[in-house]
């Protein structure tokens, strides 16, 4: 899980790109993220240590996720916190002004449906539970494919996609309810202005028809990215979703 403070009012909490849902206009802003982590539980014995030992050995994304549903021996950083102060922030977010809360499950995607329906659904829907009635939900987990459908029942409004998955497909997956989020491939921004422009085209295509949709990447941009080629992301998706102003013919 990610948390992220704030002292400005009409910030997002946990989030990089924000639209006006369903009205085209797309705000660009970057905030920092401080990333948690996996802990080991108090105990367990020797048979949960060597579990853990092991699961250092794997990638990160599998290790943690794998170890901690299979050997119950390392605990999601703030499962046993999730009805206490720890969600708390998200609605002190809200208060401090932000226009929008994410809940962003990195590694999430390691799991079958069945697992995280029971090791993290849950706590998912109790942390999004302290988020004002009112406020737009956003939930995105990184390779998520095969769990958009269970990820929507934790009371969101809106979905985010990541690159793998074509926006017409995750629609299908999480029903016509909910509006998208997403899902402009990381590396794209690495093409080239022409290929850039033609795959910033194809999202906005896909999106066609959503009940709403918030452009944004389809997971995190990444540390070398030129910030200039994100600024004319940014301008061409102003220019593509703007609407005619009040008083405008047309």
């Amino acid at each position: 899980r990610r948390q992220v403070g704030h002292d400005a009012p009409g910030h997002v909490a946990q989030i990089a790109l924000l639209g006006q849902l369903g009205h085209g206009r797309i705000d660009l802003r970057f905030h920092q993220l401080a990333q948690g982590g996996i802990r080991s539980s108090q105990g367990g014995g020797q048979g949960c240590q060597r579990d853990h030992e092991a699961g250092e050995g794997l990638s990160k994304a599998h290790g943690a996720a794998k170890v901690a549903r299979i050997g119950a021996c390392v605990r999601w950083r703030g499962v046993d916190e999730v009805n206490g102060a720890q969600w708390q922030v998200l609605a002190a977010q809200v208060a401090a002004g932000a226009s929008a809360v994410q809940l962003f499950d990195s590694w999430v995607g390691s799991l079958s449906e069945r697992d995280y329906r029971e090791y993290v659904l849950p706590h998912s829907r109790t942390a999004l539970g302290y988020v004002p009635d009112g406020v737009p939900r956003i939930h995105f987990g990184v390779g998520t494919g095969e769990l958009l459908g269970a990820m929507s029942e934790a009371g969101v409004d809106v979905m985010g996609v990541d690159f793998r998955v074509p926006l017409p497909v995750a629609a299908g997956r999480v029903g016509p309810e909910f509006a998208l989020q997403g899902n402009l491939d990381p590396a794209a921004l690495f093409a080239g202005p022409a290929a850039v422009e033609r795959r910033v085209e194809q999202v906005l295509a896909d999106a066609q028809g959503l009940p709403g949709h918030v452009f944004n990447l389809g997971h995190g941009v990444l540390p070398t990215t030129d910030p200039e080629v994100l600024t004319a992301v940014v301008e061409q998706v102003h220019t593509a979703t703007a609407r005619p102003s009040a008083g405008t013919a047309g």
